[in-house]
């Protein structure tokens, strides 16, 4: 999502989807679904609750999001930290965000790090817009205090060990549909999909006995949006991502792409066109996603032959400009002609 927080990258399909066979459970009902704008996209909810509505616990718990994290919101606990010069104050959900990035961190070899926030900055991707592209020594100098070693939780704060120091979990909220997922479960909602940005969260079956079904676009640069693929979401969380959407040109008419590579501090330039991946969170799928674009094709092939915990999909072009593609780990898609 963008706000940058990711554009849509997967339509959803509430239409076609898979039979499974039918129990005494499968109650015809009417659904309720929450749709919006959030988050710089939109997103769409449908839960089957017998007549339950929810959807103010679930509005509370985005606008907790946008006060915690969301760094467009200029007094939100994480703005406060970025503008700070030795921390700040992290109410719980920043808190737990922090320590869930550390761990995913570790688990994508270092290529997921959202404090790469200040390099995206310095590459033109924030609000103020896209600006001429940086110098490599202005490159270095952002580097040196990258990395989520250069913060550390003490009590209910977060300290950062450089001024200049920021982070940005954009791309990480997934995080948020595994929150609305886990109060849904709370209330015995056997059955919904949470659709955030792009990012999907899916349970259960529908009430017609018919596993959600969900489609992922083709990588096609400034295009109306058309699908590459579909697949049946069962109990799994899916997130994409991909660089075909959200870049700019610069002076010279090269091609600046919004993925960073923590390591180097420049957009990560790959034929890798997009990265879909499905996990038990969403949290997870999110950042593995992004993960992926950071490394770019032939790290990003390695990495996920090493994954068997979680489904990958792989979308890039060849030496011809032709699509290809490749599945990973069970990764069940059917591609569109």
């Amino acid at each position: 999502m963008n706000k940058s927080i990711f554009s849509l990258l997967i339509f959803i399909f509430f239409l076609s989807c898979e039979k499974k066979e039918k129990t005494d459970n499968s109650i015809a009902e009417t659904p309720q679904i929450i749709e919006g704008n959030a988050y710089g996209s939109t997103f769409k909810i449908v839960y089957y609750s017998h007549g339950k509505d929810l959807n103010p616990e679930i509005e509370k718990i985005m606008q907790e999001f946008d006060a915690s994290v969301n760094t467009y919101i200029e007094d939100s606990h994480l703005s406060r930290f970025n503008q700070s010069k030795k921390g700040s104050f992290a109410d719980p959900m920043m808190i737990e965000l922090f320590d869930l990035s550390r761990q995913l961190n570790t688990k994508t070899n270092g290529f997921f790090d959202p404090s790469v926030a200040g390099l995206s900055v310095l590459w033109g991707f924030s609000k103020e817009g896209a600006k001429n592209a940086p110098t490599q020594i202005q490159v270095d100098s952002v580097l040196k205090f990258t990395g989520l070693q250069h913060a550390q939780l003490l009590n209910d704060s977060l300290i950062k060990k450089h001024p200049s120091f920021s982070l940005n979990f954009n791309a990480i909220t997934g995080y948020v549909n595994d929150k609305i997922g886990q109060y849904l479960d709370s209330r015995k909602v056997d059955n919904y999909l949470i659709e955030i940005g792009g990012e999907l969260l899916a349970k259960g079956i529908k009430p017609d006995s018919t596993y959600w079904s969900v489609g992922i676009d083709k990588p096609v640069e400034n295009a109306e949006q058309q699908l590459f693929a579909t697949l049946n979401l069962k109990n799994e969380a899916l997130a994409t991502s991909g660089n075909y959407r959200k870049f700019y040109l610069d002076e010279q008419g090269r091609k600046i792409v919004h993925t960073i590579n923590p390591k180097t501090g420049m957009p990560q330039t790959t034929t890798l066109l997009s990265a879909t991946v499905i996990a038990k969170t969403c949290a997870e799928a999110d950042a593995t996603a992004t993960a992926l674009m950071a490394m770019g094709l032939e790290k990003a092939q390695e990495y996920v032959s090493n994954r068997t915990d979680l489904k990958f999909f792989l979308i890039w072009s060849d030496d011809v400009g032709e699509y290809q593609s490749k599945t990973y780990n069970g990764f069940e898609a059917n591609l569109i002609d």
